[in-house]
Order: structure tokens, then C-alpha cells, then sequence
């Protein structure tokens, strides 16, 4: 949502105008809303990888494809009249939905994916534990 409203705010470049359009944009700047998009991504990434890990350690391997999609999303928010103003028109991104789908597979495949050497590093004691 921070990507929307900083794509939707340098669209239309006047800070007055944006402050019309919507209430909030008066205390925002494109900095702001930048820097907060950023934040979002990273608390999100970060309670999810402890939720994935916590659920099941394999889900962990995922994790650099949902950086590639949070880091994909961001570029179409920062390009003019991008599809991140509107996310119901993403479809205009065949490329970043075909990326999308393909994290959800290899994310719902994880289910089935069992690495005991992951299951090693989940241990206390990494010292004692033997990797092979």
C-alpha cells in the first residue's frame, strides 16, 4: 500500500494538488512515503520469514524469491503511471504475474519438501550438532 501511495503521489507531482486528491498526502512527502513503503518491506519480510520458519523450516528457501517480488513491485511503483496506482490493473505486468505465480508454486511445493540439514540449523547447539 506505501508503494500505491508513493506511486499515486509522484504522479501527481504538486504537493497541494495531492493534498486535494487525498487528505493524508499533506503530511507526507515522496521521501516519506518512500521510506515507508521500505519499512513496511522489511517488518513484512521479517515477521513472515519468522512465520515460515516457525511453520516449516523449508519455507526459509523461498524467502530471496519474495525479496525479488517485494524489490519487482517496488520498480513498477517507481515507474509514471504504473500499475502499483492501481493494483487491480497488475495484469499489465505479464512478466511480475508470471514471477508471482511461480513463488506461489514454489512456495506451495515447500509443503512437500523435507531438508534435514535445515533441520540441523534449527538445533541450539550448532557446535555439537554434526551437518553430515
Amino acid at each position: 500500500m506505501g508503494t500505491k501511495r508513493y506511486s499515486e503521489f509522484r504522479r501527481i507531482d504538486d504537493a497541494r494538488t495531492a493534498a486535494s486528491y487525498r487528505r493524508s498526502f499533506a503530511q507526507y512527502s515522496e521521501r516519506s512515503l518512500l521510506l515507508s513503503a521500505f519499512f513496511y518491506a522489511l517488518c513484512s519480510a521479517f515477521f513472515g520469514a519468522i512465520f515460515l520458519i516457525k511453520y516449516k523450516i523449508e519455507f526459509v528457501l523461498t524467502f530471496p524469491l519474495f525479496a525479488a517480488l517485494f524489490t519487482w513491485y517496488l520498480f513498477i511503483g517507481l515507474k509514471s503511471d504504473s500499475a502499483a496506482q492501481a493494483p487491480e490493473k497488475l495484469y499489465r505486468e505479464p512478466k511480475f504475474i508470471l514471477f508471482a505465480s511461480l513463488v506461489f508454486i514454489a512456495a506451495a511445493l515447500m509443503f512437500y519438501v523435507d531438508i534435514p540439514l535445515l533441520h540441523v540449523l534449527m538445533g541450539t547447539n550448532l557446535l555439537r550438532m554434526p551437518l553430515f
